[in-house]
């Protein structure tokens, strides 16, 4: 392979890295809110999602 392929690669490969990562930080966060729903505490449910989401995808959430 070329090197421009290589760097295509390499960069995917960092990609589904930090996709994983992401995806695993998303999963405790939702089972944390499972974990607060069932206790009653839906406020606390909701802006630990809220935290999670914008700490990982970096995007602004309305509220």
């Amino acid at each position: 392979m070329t090197n421009e392929l290589m760097k295509i690669v390499d960069n995917r490969e960092e990609d589904i890295i930090e996709l994983k990562s992401r995806i695993r930080h998303l999963r405790i966060a939702m089972e944390h809110a499972v974990c607060d729903c069932e206790k009653g505490y839906i406020i606390n449910a909701r802006n630990g999602l809220l935290h999670a989401l914008r700490n990982d995808y970096s995007i602004d959430i309305g509220k």
